[in-house]
């Protein structure tokens, strides 16, 4: 093919061009779109604070053995609630479906003394808000009195977190 045969295969291309760019939208534009995520189901919820009880609790059992005494005490209790809202979390998912769920058991590592705590501490205020924006969601009055106290809880662990901090930096 030499020069002349290419020219003329490419005379009209800007009006082919033009055609296929105002043809319509584009392949990403005629995707479709997903939907507006809602509120998560009551269900979905409680899978999620399941699986966030039962890796806070195995979390702290994890702490704990990085410290003794009063210290020790208070994380193995923390992790004793942690096991305590899940069971009852997974009491009131098998009220609601008819089934039993298992988290998963992939949780977070732990680290050095420190740091774990300052996790724990953040996990505890999330954890907390987890509730209370589950307790305001929630047209259930018997999850709304377990979403509360659980929030309570975590409200508590944090503060108790915060001052192991404090008393040991």
């Amino acid at each position: 093919m030499d020069e002349q045969d290419i020219l003329k295969s490419l005379a009209g291309f800007e009006e082919v061009w033009k055609r296929v760019t105002a043809a319509g939208p584009t392949a990403e534009e005629k995707a479709p779109k997903p939907a507006a995520a809602g509120p998560p189901s009551e269900e979905e919820t409680l899978k999620r604070l399941i699986e966030d009880e039962t890796c806070g609790a195995a979390y702290y059992n994890s702490v704990s053995r990085m410290f003794q005494g009063k210290a020790r005490t208070m994380l193995l209790s923390h992790a004793a609630d942690g096991k305590r809202h899940a069971r009852r979390l997974q009491a009131e998912y098998f009220i609601r479906t008819g089934e039993s769920y298992a988290p998963s058991g992939v949780c977070e590592p732990v680290s050095d003394r420190m740091s774990s705590l300052r996790t724990a501490l953040r996990r505890e205020q999330a954890g907390a808000a987890a509730y209370q924006s589950a307790a305001e969601r929630t047209t259930a009055p018997e999850l709304r009195e377990v979403y509360l106290h659980s929030a309570a809880d975590e409200q508590r662990h944090a503060r108790e977190d915060r001052e192991l901090i404090l008393d040991n930096f």
